[in-house]
């Protein structure tokens, strides 16, 4: 886990650049919205203090947010027919991120989108925080509804280098077994921090990027392709060893047994409880998009990448 503070040098790429470029992220929301509003469902509204929080863990850009942000939003208006009802009198909406995060493209996106959720509402307010989700970011029993997608694959560092290649799955021996146990902390780290935030009722939604039994994620295609192109390059000299070193990626797709792992801790399983849990497979959305050029489909090196994108997705309840 880093200290706050500490610059990073990786971060997704600004300018709406993930907006563009995040169909399949999208996509995996609609596993999500059903979860989120049984979690609204679930919430003793008798206990929220006037102000209803929402936490976005891992906003990026935010166009992905907007939907799940706007699903929570509605279903607390269903419950309590207005936001005087209840004692609920106003919304608060977080959206949290590293440093390095494209917050102007964040806000630009909230404010100014057709799909914004604050279209409409008068009384829903809305913040950052630039800190690792992998961290406690806000004070103890603070947060109503936590939502979190296609994120938490994301490392708080990387553990070591990848013998010849620069995707995790593809890993072996001790190497493997540093990026499983980086992974394995990173998870327990989140799950103890939202643990602390959230208050006692309050749900949190999950969906993440997973693996099969094998650990296969789906684009293992795609990144052995990268990783020949990489290495040719290196063997031409434009690269050097440390360098194409340095271009592992840190990410890490974890089973089903490695989703369920930490709620086998009794300390942390007494305070938030995994109460549903399922696995899908997403579909390329970017081969069944008729949009798309035919020439970019037929690419004999590009089809065989993945139709198959393993997605994991949960709620847990304090």
């Amino acid at each position: 886990m880093r200290h706050r503070g500490q610059a990073f040098a990786e971060h997704m790429l600004g300018h709406g650049y993930y907006n563009k470029h995040s169909h399949a992220q999208g996509a995996a929301n609609t596993y999500g919205l059903p979860l989120l509003e049984r979690a609204v469902d679930r919430i003793e509204l008798d206990y929220v203090p006037g102000v209803f929080r929402v936490a976005d863990y891992g906003s990026a850009q935010d166009h992905n947010s907007l939907l799940p942000i706007k699903t929570t939003l509605s279903r607390l208006n269903s419950r309590t027919t207005n936001l005087t009802a209840n004692r609920v009198q106003s919304v608060e909406v977080f959206h949290t991120d590293l440093p390095g995060n494209d917050w102007s493209t964040l806000f630009n996106t909230v404010f100014s989108s057709p799909d914004s959720y604050l279209i409409g509402q008068s009384n829903v307010f809305v913040y950052a925080s630039a800190t690792s989700i992998y961290e406690q970011i806000f004070p103890r029993d603070y947060i109503m509804v936590g939502y979190s997608a296609i994120a938490v694959h994301w490392l708080s560092r990387k553990p070591c280098a990848i013998p010849g290649h620069i995707w995790s799955v593809r890993t072996e021996g001790e190497a493997e077994r540093k990026w499983r146990q980086r992974a394995q902390a990173d998870w327990s780290a989140f799950l103890e921090s939202r643990a602390t935030e959230m208050i006692p009722s309050g749900g949190l939604v999950v969906v993440g990027s997973g693996a099969d039994s094998n650990r296969n994620s789906g684009a293992e295609s795609l990144m052995d392709l990268a990783n020949q192109i990489l290495r040719r390059i290196g063997q031409e000299g434009i690269l050097t060893e440390d360098e194409l070193q340095g271009l592992s990626i840190p990410t890490y797709y974890r089973t089903r047994a490695e989703w369920e792992e930490p709620f086998n801790n009794i300390l942390l399983n007494s305070e938030l409880k995994l109460i549903d849990y399922a696995e899908a497979v997403l579909p390329d959305v970017y081969v069944q998009d008729t949009r798309i050029p035919k020439t970019r489909l037929d690419s004999r090196r590009l089809m065989p990448v993945s139709s198959a994108l393993p997605t994991s997705h949960a709620c847990l309840q304090l």
